[in-house]
């Protein structure tokens, strides 16, 4: 599908530097770079000044107020999404892309704008929850606990009620230890298997699930933070960060 754009500037030259890297221009029978008129995926209707106010022009043909043009020179393209994505996405010095092109402006008939997609902010937070929902998910599969008896498993994190679980071992462990008892507690891994603890191990697997929730924790904030900052400003780069999360290992 293609879509019009319009394409401020405040020369041609510029524009013409502007849309070089996007396979927009080519040379002319004397070798200067141009604007390309028409390719596979786009044609341009229009390159240079807009008339605001037309000259004013007396019955002998002799000019009686000289023509108002817009400030800055456009172009007008009709191209396909990829085009219109890749220059979305670059940062076209000393070029603006406008909703619509300025009264006037000559156009392929029918002005054909492309559907607005989700704003930046939008894909901010569609990127945060995301990471949100994985951290979360996680916390399910990847908070593992090295048990006294040199085994490791996963221990249960479906819902607060096994956090609860987890906590009254350690917290019972905690209160043993500062009593000086030695009582022995069990934990029932995500294997089913029972683990018996004495209080310094009971502390310590508390320990560990609190270390293991704040390690996936952090690296999901830190994405987070990465994709909130104000330097990131396309698409891409949000991509980009939430595809680069490197959670922690088991």
């Amino acid at each position: 599908m293609q879509y019009d754009i319009c394409l401020k500037c405040n020369s041609l030259a510029a524009l013409i530097a502007a849309l070089a890297p996007h396979g927009l221009t080519t040379e002319d029978e004397t070798g200067a770079t141009t604007l390309l008129t028409a390719s596979h995926g786009h044609a341009l209707c229009y390159a240079g000044r807009v008339v605001q106010t037309p000259a004013e022009i007396d019955a002998e043909g002799i000019v009686v107020t000289e023509a108002v043009y817009w400030p800055g020179e456009y172009a007008i393209l009709r191209a396909e999404e990829a085009v219109l994505d890749q220059i979305a996405e670059a940062s076209l010095t000393g070029v603006v892309v406008l909703d619509e092109p300025p009264t006037g402006c000559p156009t392929f008939g029918d002005w054909s704008p492309r559907p607005a997609g989700p704003s930046l902010a939008e894909l901010k937070d569609a990127a945060c929850s995301r990471i949100e929902a994985k951290r979360q998910e996680r916390e399910k599969t990847d908070i593992w606990i090295n048990w006294p008896d040199g085994t490791k498993s996963i221990i249960q994190t479906r819902d607060e009620r096994d956090w609860r679980n987890i906590n009254g071992v350690a917290s019972r462990g905690l209160f043993r230890l500062t009593q000086g008892l030695t009582e022995e507690d069990w934990f029932r891994d995500a294997d089913n298997a029972d683990h018996a603890l004495l209080p310094p191990q009971a502390v310590d697997m508390g320990a560990q699930a609190a270390a293991g929730v704040s390690a996936l924790a952090k690296t999901a904030q830190t994405a987070k933070d990465a994709i909130n900052a104000p330097t990131v400003t396309t698409e891409a780069q949000v991509a980009e960060i939430e595809a680069g999360i490197v959670w922690p290992a088991n």
